[in-house]
């Protein structure tokens, strides 16, 4: 199946597999970019809640 696949994939013109592949990269380094600061995101939250809890005290 996989090797179908690649025989498919393969046969595509040479701008549709660029196309294909840049996007793709594209999409990941984009996605990596988003989760990323979403995660500093929600870690700045958290000190920030933990001070105030500090601070309330």
């Amino acid at each position: 199946m996989l090797k179908q696949l690649w025989l498919k994939y393969n046969q595509l013109p040479f701008k549709v597999r660029m196309y294909i592949g840049i996007s793709t990269m594209a999409v990941a380094y984009f996605g990596d970019r988003i989760s990323s600061q979403i995660i500093e995101n929600n870690k700045l939250e958290a000190r920030a809640k933990e001070e105030l809890r500090r601070s309330a005290k």
